[in-house]
C-alpha cells in the first residue's frame, strides 16, 4: 500500500532560478550602497584638512594600477581589436573618459566641500533625466511625454532639499548644487558618448581604457597645477579614505553590478539600484551626524521617483 506525500519544497529547477535573482538583487543593492559610500568618504576625508584635488589624485593614483592590470587582462583576450586603442576611435575613448571620470569627479569633489552628502547624491541622481534631456535635444532620441512631468518634478525635488539646506548653512551650498549639476551633466554627456565605442571596443576594454586614461590626466593635472610631495604628505586616515573609494566605491561595486545585470538582466538592475539616493542618506545621517528632516526626505522622494518612473517608463518602449 502506498501514499502520496506532498511537500512545499518548489521543483530545483525552479528553486535554483529563484535564489540566483535573489543573490543577483543583493549584490545590486550592496552596489548601490557602496558607489554611494563614495560621498562619505570624501566627506571623512576632508575633516583632515585635505583639499578636493589631492584627495582626487590620491583616489586616481590608487585606481590606475587596478584599471591598467584589467586592461591588459581584455587587450590580451582580444588581441584583434588592440590597433583600435591607437586609431581615432581609442583618440576618442581618451576624451570620453576624461569628461567622464575626470573632469566630472573633480567637479563632484569640489562640490562636496560646499554641500551635504545627502544634497549631492539627490543632484548626481538627476543625471538619468538629464540624459534623455540632452539625447533628445542633441542626439535625436525621441521625446516621451512622460519627460513634461518627470523634469519639472525632479528640478523641483532638487530645489526642495537644496531649500533644506540653505535654512541650515546658506554658505556655498547654490555654489555647491551648480557644480555638482555640472558633475552630473559631464557624466550625462560621457553615457551619451560612450555607446557606440562601447559596441566597438567591448565593455572591459572600454571602461578600462577610460578609468585608465582619467586616472593618468588627474595626476598629470595635478603635477601641473600642485606639488607632488603633497600627496606623500598626508595624514593616514587621508590615504586609508583615497583606497577605500578607489578599491571598495570604484572597482568592487563595478563588478558587483555587471554581476548583477547577468543575473537579473539590466531592468531589474537599473531599478534596484534607485536605493542609491536612499543608502546616501542613512549613511549620512548614522556617519556624518548629517540632519535628515522632512525637506530632504521629500526632495529625496521627488527625485527618485521622477528617475524611477523615466527608467521603466524607457525600458517598456524599449
Amino acid at each position: 500500500m502506498t501514499t502520496d506525500t506532498c511537500t512545499d519544497k518548489p521543483p530545483p529547477s525552479m528553486a535554483r532560478p529563484n535564489r540566483s535573482a535573489l543573490l543577483g538583487s543583493l549584490l545590486c543593492v550592496a552596489s548601490a550602497a557602496l558607489f554611494s559610500s563614495k560621498a562619505i568618504s570624501i566627506k571623512l576625508a576632508f575633516q583632515y584638512g585635505v583639499d578636493a584635488t589631492t584627495l582626487l589624485a590620491l583616489r586616481m593614483a590608487f585606481t590606475l594600477p587596478f584599471s591598467l592590470v584589467i586592461l591588459w587582462l581584455q587587450w590580451s583576450r582580444r588581441k584583434s581589436q588592440a590597433h583600435h586603442l591607437c586609431s581615432k576611435k581609442g583618440l576618442a575613448v581618451i576624451g570620453i573618459g576624461v569628461l567622464g571620470y575626470f573632469i566630472a569627479s573633480l567637479l563632484d569633489f569640489i562640490g562636496l566641500s560646499y554641500i551635504s552628502a545627502q544634497l549631492e547624491r539627490v543632484v548626481l541622481f538627476s543625471y538619468p533625466l538629464l540624459v534623455v534631456l540632452l539625447g533628445c535635444s542633441l542626439f535625436g532620441m525621441t521625446f516621451h511625454r512622460p519627460l513634461l512631468w518627470t523634469i519639472p518634478c525632479c528640478w523641483l525635488g532638487i530645489a526642495i532639499s537644496m531649500w533644506s539646506e540653505l535654512s541650515i548653512n546658506s554658505e556655498g551650498t547654490l555654489t555647491g548644487v551648480l557644480l555638482v549639476l555640472a558633475s552630473a551633466v559631464c557624466f550625462a554627456f560621457y553615457t551619451l558618448c560612450s555607446k557606440h565605442m562601447i559596441q566597438w571596443f567591448g565593455a572591459g576594454i572600454f571602461s578600462s581604457l577610460v578609468m585608465s586614461a582619467a586616472s593618468a590626466v588627474a595626476l598629470v593635472y595635478y603635477a601641473v597645477t600642485a606639488d607632488l610631495v603633497t600627496l606623500l604628505e598626508q595624514p593616514m586616515a587621508v590615504y586609508g579614505h583615497a583606497v577605500y573609494m578607489a578599491i571598495m566605491a570604484t572597482v568592487i561595486p563595478g563588478y558587483l553590478f555587471s554581476e548583477s545585470i547577468r543575473r537579473i538582466g539590466a531592468d531589474q538592475a537599473s531599478v534596484t539600484s534607485s536605493v542609491g539616493p536612499v543608502s546616501t542618506a542613512i549613511m549620512a545621517y548614522l556617519i556624518l551626524n548629517e540632519p535628515f528632516g522632512w525637506g530632504q526626505a521629500i526632495g529625496l522622494l521627488m527625485v527618485t521617483a521622477s528617475v524611477l518612473w523615466l527608467t521603466l517608463n524607457q525600458r517598456a518602449k524599449a
